[in-house]
């Protein structure tokens, strides 16, 4: 479940990253195939757009490939999946090499395969290089609180907040590190104010799989304490 609701915000906090004027739609069928777990329809959809070679397009792509591999049971097939993802993500690096979304897409795989130290890597490129970034910053705090570098994680996650206060992916992201720390009454509080902001997300996320998913998990740790 843990894995799940991560990459959940992982999924939802990159879609909103991309360039609005070509993004849109791009956005539009990421969106409905993350949070309603339907990876291959999303291909499909992406492939029937105008432009597959843009890398808004690799990107999108390389992410649903990625969930593809972390849903699949069998290991031969996940493989695939995985070997696919990396190609867009490094097809991104080979343009730049410090695309975010290159380096992002490769944290997240290793993330996933448990390589910590190599996740933590990827996404600490991706600050060194674009120091700037609020996202970015905040990616490398959910791979520290994957690796269970639990203060390395939240010393990150309340600097935005006093930097740029109170947000729901925020607060969510804290509720799950103090869950996993073991400190239910932080947890707790964390869960009970990311649930006030959850209030005011679109519905179409609170009301997908994903969305539900996460509301579950935040009123499961809020009861807690």
């Amino acid at each position: 479940m843990r894995t799940t609701f991560v990459r959940i915000f992982f999924s939802f906090m990159y879609t909103q990253r991309m360039p609005k004027s070509y993004a849109k739609r791009i956005n539009s069928i990421l969106d409905e195939a993350l949070f309603s777990y339907k990876y291959k329809r999303g291909l499909t959809e992406l492939n029937k757009l105008n432009d597959t070679s843009g890398p808004a397009m690799i990107y999108a792509k390389g992410l649903l490939y990625d969930h593809l591999a972390m849903s699949e049971k069998n290991q031969s097939r996940r493989r695939e999946w995985i070997q696919k993802a990396k190609k867009q993500y490094f097809s991104l690096l080979e343009v730049d090499r410090n695309s975010v979304k290159g380096l992002w897409g490769l944290g997240r795989i290793a993330l996933h395969e448990k390589k910590y130290s190599d996740g933590i890597r990827f996404y600490k490129r991706a600050v060194n290089a674009h120091p700037e970034s609020r996202s970015a910053k905040l990616s490398l705090a959910t791979a520290y609180l994957w690796a269970s570098k639990y203060p390395s994680a939240r010393r990150i996650f309340l600097e935005d907040i006093s930097a740029h206060g109170k947000s729901f992916r925020t607060l969510y992201q804290l509720a799950l590190l103090e869950r996993n720390a073991k400190r239910p009454r932080q947890a707790s509080t964390y869960a009970s104010q990311a649930l006030e902001l959850w209030k005011k997300q679109p519905a179409k996320f609170r009301q997908s799989i994903g969305g539900r998913l996460w509301e579950y998990s935040l009123t499961k740790i809020r009861t807690k304490k």
